[in-house]
């Protein structure tokens, strides 16, 4: 297993990947940033989402990770990505399922518990956005 990075370095690797790719998303617990896997991605708790300007992304992805530090488990990860319409950049803590029927079922079932609909899910191996 790789030597963890300080959460400082990955906070920043995270924030390039994110400006680079459109997107990124991280193990926490492990510091590690992950690569695209055959997933289907979508807001563990989507009331927690928090969608930002594209300025100053180092110190809202800390504060963002920090405040929600306790949440991120195996199963909770930290995922960013940008929003090219508008320009903005969302900040989740996300979950995954194996196939895109059991996303969007749970995705469905988080929204409604949250009281905030979860809209779409995505696989970062395809790049493919499932909308709901």
């Amino acid at each position: 297993m790789p030597a963890q990075q300080p959460l400082t370095a990955l906070i920043h690797n995270l924030v390039a990947t994110t400006l680079r790719t459109g997107g990124a998303t991280a193990d926490i617990p492990r510091r590690q940033l992950l690569r695209p896997d055959d997933q289907w991605y979508f807001p563990r708790f989507p009331e927690l989402t928090r969608i930002l300007p594209l300025t100053d992304l180092d110190t809202a992805f800390e504060a963002f990770i920090s405040a929600h530090l306790t949440a991120f488990d195996d199963t909770v990860r930290f995922g960013a990505w940008i929003n090219t319409a508008d320009q903005t950049c969302y900040l989740d803590l996300i979950t995954h399922a194996a196939t895109a029927a059991q996303a969007a079922a749970l995705a469905r079932r988080y929204g409604r518990a949250a009281g905030r609909p979860v809209v779409a899910i995505y696989n970062p191996l395809r790049d493919l956005t499932t909308y709901l």
